[in-house]
């Protein structure tokens, strides 16, 4: 049986609403709002622009209008990330390969310990190795046991 105890409980009447675009009337933790605040101001972000290669596996999905960037689409690109679910070991391979080659710039990895692959641990893993964690806030849920996991290029 999983804990979900985290030792990190924010309540809901502790959760603010963010100025950023996309997230109108969207509450979430203040630590949440923060870490999308330090995000944009990270210097890839700033020197790259709208031609930022970005990877978002996280549930803040109106990031891509507030930085901008530019989503990849195609025909074998999943929905979405839940290995199994939505996304299957073949697309999780092509992911591997691009993260193992630094094909992105930035990349936002939600760990969710308590949800099974819901964003696939063997990435995570993989993204601890060939990346560097630059950031690190909660994730807009309940409870508030997970995470947000910023990564940038070496």
């Amino acid at each position: 049986m999983l804990s979900t105890d985290t030792g990190v409980n924010v309540p809901t009447s502790e959760w603010v609403f963010s100025r950023l675009p996309g997230f109108k009337k969207v509450y979430m933790p203040p630590s949440t709002v923060e870490g999308m605040e330090r995000l944009l101001q990270l210097p890839v972000v700033k020197e790259k622009k709208d031609s930022i290669k970005v990877l978002n596996m996280t549930e803040l999905t109106p990031l891509a209008h507030a930085m901008p960037f530019r989503l990849e689409t195609g025909q074998d690109y999943p929905l979405w990330y839940h290995l199994g679910v939505g996304m299957f070991n073949r697309q999780l391979d092509a992911f591997t390969q691009k993260v193992r080659g630094h094909h992105y710039d930035l990349i936002l990895y939600e760990y969710a310990p308590g949800l099974n692959n819901f964003f696939p641990f063997a990435l995570r893993k993989e993204l601890q190795e060939h990346y560097r964690l630059a950031d690190t806030f909660l994730a807009p849920r309940r409870p508030t046991n997970a995470t947000i996991e910023v990564y940038v290029k070496p």
